[in-house]
């Protein structure tokens, strides 16, 4: 009978110590973290409309965006610190309710395609290179978040805005 209790005592304390352990964070991502996170926001924050508008002008920007974009069930990217952001500034033509839906609004039909109203932020190293932590495992970020992102703006190949930026602040 005593081995018996002894057993039970076994399992007990490996199934409590099963429940209590979480998934193990990535041993990078506290050293990116530190490396990246603002505690204050930068100054002169503008739209992704605004932010395409002056790559020709300068290739730093500070852009204020919303985490996620519509009509698209992931926002980030596994194995990297990127994630797609959307419109959150006022006074972007693109900005509007959550009931609202680009689809089916003449205004946005006309007006606008999709890659004009997002951006996608790459966060980098102190080098510039792409930090290989996948963005959940690294920030506590959710859509519909409002962070402002400093950094390095271009247009791919399609056109998109990208971001390589090096400081990210969660509003």
């Amino acid at each position: 009978m005593n081995r018996l209790n002894n057993w039970r005592c076994v399992v007990a304390i490996a199934a409590i110590g099963a429940l209590g352990c979480g998934k193990a964070e990535d041993p990078r991502a506290a050293r990116y973290r530190d490396s990246i996170l603002l505690s204050t926001a930068p100054t002169g924050a503008v739209t992704i409309e605004d932010a395409r508008a002056e790559i020709d002008s300068t290739d730093r920007v500070v852009l204020k965006g919303r985490i996620g974009a519509r009509d698209m069930p992931q926002w980030w990217f596994e194995g990297s610190a990127s994630f797609v952001v959307s419109e959150a500034m006022p006074g972007s033509h693109y900005n509007a309710g959550p009931d609202h839906d680009p689809s089916t609004c003449p205004f946005c039909r006309r007006k606008w395609k999709l890659e004009d109203s997002m951006a996608i932020v790459r966060l980098v190293d102190a080098s510039g290179q792409d930090i290989p932590v996948t963005i959940t495992d690294l920030l506590d970020l959710d859509e519909g978040d409002i962070v402002v992102v400093q950094g390095d703006a271009s247009l791919d190949e399609s056109g998109l805005l990208v971001v390589d930026s090096d400081g990210v602040y969660m509003e």
